[in-house]
């Protein structure tokens, strides 16, 4: 692998006439002009001093896998997934004069000078026009390739990144001190190979997923699969689409549950390819089903999930803690959960469940619901036969018995 990235790398900087040298020795051995810039409010700014000093900011604020933007680039830690960029970044733009004419375009003085300004003062003063310009752009073509051909894409079929490194970038692209202008993923965009169906503004495939209790009352009732795959996880339509039925495979809840998954989880970020990890996405959707005790208890009754802890609050406080900071390694169940989520979003499946709640949760709001229904038949043979001046017999039973 390391021969492939350094052969692009190489390939990159020599049809790009050299302007194309890594970042980390030209920023730092040959600063070359640097464009100042009187002091402006920062559109990305650091997260305060005192947090800064304080045990979270490690934890909570600072990248693990890659660096975007300024403020932590140059990481000994971060070193790896940024020797890649470079081979992304050719990738993904296919053309050296493309990729010269964004960096050229990147480092014209007013461009650099409004891109500085984003950021705190002094906190680029270290990289040359000419080296901030290629920072930017490795940055932006990185979070293309990984949102196109990773996030959106085929995670398995991304030989560079591990199942780790994948799953921690999702989360260091969100961190407040690792972002760049959008002016610089607009200006990228026009140049970049993206699908016919991109959007630069994503795919608007994260749903909100519903829990348990929600789904239920527009008809999905949930089920014990067959089998005991994790991969078992099916959406199928019921009587006039109406109804709808989701299968899990069964799974009991114990006092070493928690150990169990934590560890299969380990296993799966660290050694597993991601195509063939299933624990995760399991526990990441069972997460997204179960928010309350009212969900665990659906689904006990439903004997897909069996318990010996001592309440549903345990069990849904349990699943909520493990996927705490978990994300799907891969597209396991995506489909199934677009199903869900279209069968949920369905106005006709919308009105189901205002009738079901309002009428049908006890046998009197049905007979009152009935009740009305022919109260209303039978005013309107009324009214028709008032105006028809005609009277059947089912007319004259109505007008002997108004009473009723």
């Amino acid at each position: 692998m390391a021969s492939v990235q350094d052969q692009n790398q190489g390939n990159i900087e020599a049809t790009s006439d050299l302007i194309f040298h890594s970042i980390s020795d030209s920023a730092r051995d040959t600063p070359g002009p640097v464009t100042f810039q009187p002091p402006s409010p920062v559109r990305i700014p650091r997260v305060p001093k005192t947090v800064r000093e304080s045990d979270d900011y490690t934890k909570y604020y600072v990248p693990k896998v890659v660096s975007i933007g300024p403020y932590h680039f140059g990481k000994p830690e971060l070193d790896p997934v940024e020797k890649l960029k470079p081979h992304f970044t050719m990738k993904l733009l296919g053309r050296p004069e493309d990729l010269r004419s964004l960096c050229n375009k990147l480092a014209e003085p007013g461009m650099v000078q409004e891109l500085r300004n984003f950021y705190e003062e002094n906190s680029t003063t270290e990289f040359s026009d000419m080296d901030f310009a290629k920072m930017m752009l490795l940055d932006a073509c990185f979070i293309y390739y990984y949102t196109i051909f990773i996030y959106d894409g085929n995670p398995e079929r991304c030989l560079e990144l591990k199942t780790s490194q994948i799953v921690s970038i999702s989360k260091d692209l969100l961190l407040l001190e690792n972002q760049i202008p959008y002016k610089v993923l607009t200006e990228s965009y026009r140049k970049i190979k993206a699908p016919r169906n991109y959007s630069l503004f994503g795919k608007g495939s994260n749903f909100n997923y519903r829990n348990v209790s929600e789904l239920v009352d527009v008809g999905i009732d949930f089920e014990q699969s067959e089998d005991m795959f994790l991969s078992s996880v099916e959406f199928s339509k019921g009587w006039l689409g109406f109804s709808a039925k989701v299968t899990l495979p069964h799974i009991t809840v114990n006092d070493s549950t928690r150990h169990v998954l934590l560890n299969m989880i380990a296993y799966e970020t660290c050694v597993c390819p991601a195509e063939d990890a299933w624990v995760t996405p399991y526990v990441c959707l069972l997460d997204s089903l179960i928010d309350h005790a009212d969900d665990v208890k659906i689904l006990r009754k439903a004997w897909v999930l069996e318990t010996s802890l001592g309440s549903d609050e345990e069990v849904a406080k349990l699943f909520n803690e493990i996927a705490k900071d978990l994300v799907p390694i891969n597209n396991a169940y995506t489909e199934t959960k677009h199903k869900i989520q279209k069968h949920y979003e369905s106005w006709s499946n919308t009105l189901f469940s205002q009738l079901k709640n309002e009428y049908f949760k006890s046998p009197w709001a049905i007979f009152v619901l009935l009740g009305a229904l022919l109260g209303l038949l039978f005013t309107a043979i009324q009214t028709y036969s008032g105006l028809t001046g005609e009277c059947d017999n089912l007319c004259k039973f109505l007008k002997k018995n108004h009473h009723l």
